[in-house]
């Protein structure tokens, strides 16, 4: 799914090991993508990993096209939805 927006958040990169032995990074961002109700616009929380943090280098405040995968877990008899991108590409460029 693609959708377009400014970066609002971004959270610090955080990093580790894998039970497998790999290293990964990882950030947070949030994509607010509709602004017509002022009061309660429109946003999603998405990751963003390894490589790809360097490849997107998101900034706060800039305009983005974002492709995002969801994903839905099941923990505990409950239900878990999660977001990452895959690209992004700025607006206006």
């Amino acid at each position: 799914m693609k959708l377009s927006g400014t970066i609002t958040y971004l959270s610090p990169e955080s990093s580790g090991t894998s039970t497998n032995g790999n290293n990964w990074r990882k950030i947070e961002a949030v994509l607010t993508y509709n602004t017509s109700n002022a009061a309660h616009p429109n946003a999603v929380l998405f990751t963003v990993m390894n490589d790809r943090i360097d490849q997107m280098r998101l900034e706060v405040g800039k305009g983005y096209e974002v492709s995002l995968d969801f994903d839905v877990r099941e923990y505990n008899g409950r239900r878990f939805l999660s977001a990452t991108a895959w690209a992004a590409k700025p607006l206006g460029v």
